[in-house]
C-alpha cells in the first residue's frame, strides 16, 4: 500500500491536540493571576515572584531533557510520561488558588511546570510516531493549535477593548 495518502489524522492525535489546547487554556487563565496572588493576597514581594517563576521554569527545563531522553530509551512507553505530566498539572494548578503562603505557591507552581516538562518531549515524539509521514505537518499543527489560538484571541480582545474593530484581527 505504498503511495496511498490518507487525509485524516489518527483519532489519538486529534484527541491529544484537544487535551493540549484545553491544558494550555487553563494555564493561560491561571498564570497571569500568580503575581496578583503573591503581591496582594499573600503580601510577597518581587523576589518571591522571581523565585517562584525561576525555580518552576528551571525544573520544567531539566525535566524536559530527562523525560525526552528517557522516553526515547523506553520507546513505545511514552504514554506514562504524558499522563503523568498532564496529571501533575491538572492537580497542582487549581490548588495554587488555595495557597496560604508564597512557598506553597512555589511548590504548586513547580509541580505544574514539572508536569509540562514531563509531558512535552514524549508527547511530541508520540505525535511524530503516530502520524503518517504525509501528514506530519498537520499532526504538529494540531498539537500546537493552543499556542497559536490563545494569543490570537488575546489580540482580538485587546483590540476590542481599545475600540479597534475586531475584523482587523481576523
Amino acid at each position: 500500500m505504498t503511495g496511498v495518502t490518507t487525509s485524516r489524522l489518527p483519532t489519538s492525535i486529534v484527541v491529544l491536540g484537544g487535551v493540549s489546547f484545553l491544558n494550555e487554556l487553563s494555564s493561560q487563565i491561571v498564570t497571569p493571576l500568580i503575581p496578583l496572588l503573591l503581591a496582594t493576597v499573600l503580601g510577597a514581594g518581587p523576589v518571591a515572584l522571581g523565585l517562584v517563576e525561576g525555580v518552576a521554569d528551571a525544573l520544567a527545563s531539566l525535566l524536559k531533557l530527562w523525560a525526552g531522553r528517557r522516553s526515547d530509551l523506553l520507546g513505545q512507553k511514552r504514554k506514562g510520561f504524558i499522563l503523568g505530566g498532564y496529571g501533575l498539572s491538572v492537580v497542582a494548578r487549581p490548588l495554587i488558588g488555595l495557597a496560604v503562603n508564597w512557598p506553597m505557591v512555589l511548590l504548586l507552581r513547580s509541580l505544574d511546570r514539572a508536569g509540562k516538562g514531563l509531558r512535552g518531549a514524549p508527547r511530541d515524539a508520540l505525535v511524530a510516531d503516530a502520524t503518517p509521514k504525509d501528514l506530519r505537518e498537520r499532526g504538529a499543527w494540531i498539537r500546537g493549535a493552543g499556542a497559536l489560538t490563545l494569543p490570537a484571541s488575546r489580540v482580538r480582545r485587546r483590540g476590542r477593548s481599545l475600540g479597534v474593530p475586531t475584523r482587523a484581527y481576523g
